[in-house]
């Protein structure tokens, strides 16, 4: 794998499992909250976006951070692997408050300038609701592209730390072996 996808509801971790993937691997990293909200969390138009996402994956090497699952089918496309994070509700949960806590008022450099973590009723809806609504679209998107993307499915915090160990201890660099 040398175009990855790390995907998962919000508080799982991906943009740190995304940041670790990227320094074990050498493939350039981008978050796509990032990319996405500009400063006070706005949002760009439909066709802006897009055109942003051609951007972000035209390269032949990089690792995505971010779930945004209304684009996955068009991202998915250009992805020849995927890391999902399948976290139970209260681990999500458990995430987003310690990273509400423990960042407080610091920047994250998974968010846009002006952007600050926060928790507000959309996000909370979000992630409150991710396992009913936007995992079972993330298992449709990933059965439809099946053919071309390979998938490493992470079920615990200890799941993911064991695969990234078990990256380090190959001398492989630039592809993920999954």
């Amino acid at each position: 794998m040398q175009r990855v996808l790390v995907l998962g509801p919000g508080g799982a971790g991906k943009s740190v499992l995304s940041r670790e993937l990227a320094g074990i691997t050498g493939l350039p990293l981008v978050h796509l909250d990032r990319e996405f909200f500009g400063p006070d969390w706005t949002r760009p138009e439909r066709d802006v976006w897009f055109e942003r996402i051609d951007a972000l994956h035209a390269g032949d090497r990089w690792v995505v951070d971010g779930t945004h699952a209304d684009t996955l089918d068009y991202r998915l496309a250009r992805a020849d692997g995927v890391i999902v994070l399948d976290y139970s509700r209260w681990t999500a949960v458990r995430g987003v408050f310690t990273r509400l806590f423990t960042r407080r008022g610091r920047r994250r450099a998974d968010l846009a300038p002006g952007c600050r973590n926060r928790l507000d009723r959309d996000y909370w809806n979000w992630v409150w609701t991710y396992h009913r609504e936007t995992r079972p679209q993330i298992l449709d998107a990933l059965a439809r592209h099946a053919d071309h993307v390979e998938v490493v499915t992470l079920r615990s915090r200890r799941d993911a730390q064991r695969w990234l160990n078990a990256l380090r201890a190959k001398p492989t660099r630039g592809v993920i072996d999954a």
